[in-house]
């Protein structure tokens, strides 16, 4: 999987090729992403693909909330605020699955444009009470990194 730096909404990559370093968004309460991707600039994005892929990477657990839903949002402001489109969703997520290096997949129609809005980000809603803690790395791109995990004992072949 490659990051854009271009395409990253929440949180930041830094460090060097072989050792890169990955500071996530600090999400206590509901937020939108630090960071939007302008519409009128990036024209083909995500052109020839079913659907938009915003993918979350948890850098910090989180506590003390009871779930939290990852949207892709599009909207007129850049600090993505003004009249918000929800074009996909993750359903709420629980506390148990919200550990250090957890990864989520939202996926969104590829007709961002219907909406006739100009900035696409992202939207962390918090269920129950504020977190004390977590925080998120979240960028777009068409690709996911899948992997599987094997009990022991057996061969992969």
């Amino acid at each position: 999987m490659i990051l854009d730096r271009n395409l990253i909404v929440s949180g930041s990559v830094g460090g060097t090729a072989t050792s890169p370093t990955l500071t996530g968004q600090a999400v206590t309460a509901t937020a939108v992403s630090t960071d939007s991707i302008d519409l009128s600039q990036a024209r083909d994005i995500f052109a020839g693909n079913d659907m938009v892929k915003l993918r979350i990477d948890l850098t910090a657990a989180f506590a003390t909330l009871t779930s939290l839903t990852f949207e892709i949002i599009t909207t007129d402001n850049s600090d993505l605020t003004g009249n918000v489109t929800v074009v996909g969703s993750s359903g709420p997520v629980p506390l148990a699955s919200l550990t250090l290096g957890a990864r989520f997949l939202v996926e969104g129609n590829t007709r961002l444009r219907s909406t006739g809005q100009r900035y696409l980000g992202a939207r962390y809603t918090v269920g129950g009470s504020n977190a004390t803690a977590g925080a998120v790395l979240a960028d777009f791109g068409d690709q996911a990194q899948d992997f599987k995990v094997y009990p022991t004992g057996y061969a992969v072949l």
